[in-house]
């Protein structure tokens, strides 16, 4: 894991030790949905320069909603607004 020089705001995920990042939630729900983000995978949030600890994905991704033919992600894009960070902070323990 390297360091950041500038904390930009947006999620931030690991595999196999490389750091990507940032992307905006959508795109997260996407990658979690092929296969590229999975359950065990780290991932941050880091937004209005608070930096969120890292947490693996199932702790703030609803992956059950993926599996559905139609998803309600709803809650989770809600959680993800600038005026309710709360979701990650249950969710990860933070």
């Amino acid at each position: 894991m390297g360091k950041r020089k500038l904390l930009v705001d947006g999620w931030y995920y690991q595999v196999m030790g490389d750091e990507f990042g940032p992307i905006q939630t959508q795109r997260i729900i996407e990658l979690a949905a092929d296969g590229t983000i999975q359950r065990d995978t780290l991932v941050q949030l880091v937004e209005s320069g608070e930096v969120h600890s890292w947490a693996t994905a199932d702790s703030v991704i609803p992956f059950e909603e993926l599996t559905k033919a139609e998803p309600n992600l709803d809650e989770f894009f809600n959680a993800q607004s600038a005026a309710n960070d709360g979701f990650f902070r249950e969710f990860s323990g933070y």
